[in-house]
C-alpha cells in the first residue's frame, strides 16, 4: 500500500503542490497549491478514495494514508509560518490555529465533500477552499 501512496504521489504530479509553495508571495503560493492540487485530486480521485477507504480497515492502508497526510501536515505548518513571517495571518490567528485549518483545507476528505457530495467542478471546489482559508486566517489587505 505504500508503494501505492507513493505512486500517487509521483505519476500525480503532486511535486507541483510543493513548487507552488515555495513562491515567494506566500498567498498568492497557497493559491496556486490549491490551484494544482484540484487538478490533481480530480484525476486521481478514484485511487485517493480507494486508499482512504481502505485505511479504515488495513493496516498497510492507513500506514500509507498517514505517511500522505503527514507530509501535507508538516507543508502546512511551514505555510503557517511563512503566513506569520510575511505578516498575513489576522492578529487573532496563531501559527497553530492556521496550520490546522490549512491542513482541513487541503485534505482530499475536504475535496471530495465538496467535488461529489456537492457535485461542483474541481476549479469551483478550489476557489471555495481558497475564500475559506482567506477568510478565517489573513488580514483583509493580504
Amino acid at each position: 500500500m505504500i508503494a501505492v501512496a507513493e505512486d500517487l504521489l509521483d505519476r500525480g504530479g503532486f511535486a507541483r503542490i510543493g513548487e507552488a509553495l515555495r513562491n515567494p508571495d506566500v498567498v498568492r503560493g497557497f493559491e496556486q497549491s490549491i490551484e494544482v492540487a484540484m487538478e490533481l485530486y480530480s484525476r486521481e480521485r478514484p485511487v485517493g478514495q480507494a486508499l482512504l477507504s481502505l485505511a479504515a480497515v488495513d493496516r498497510d492502508a492507513s500506514s500509507a494514508a498517514a505517511r500522505l497526510n503527514r507530509g501535507r501536515r508538516e507543508g502546512m505548518r511551514r505555510l503557517a509560518e511563512r503566513m506569520s513571517a510575511q505578516g498575513v495571518l489576522r492578529d487573532d490567528v496563531t501559527v497553530d490555529q492556521a496550520a490546522d485549518v490549512l491542513w482541513v483545507v487541503t485534505s482530499f476528505e475536504t475535496f471530495a465533500q465538496l467535488y461529489t457530495g456537492r457535485d461542483l467542478p474541481a476549479e469551483t471546489v478550489g476557489e471555495r477552499l481558497i475564500a475559506m482559508a482567506k477568510r478565517t486566517l489573513c488580514r483583509p489587505d493580504a
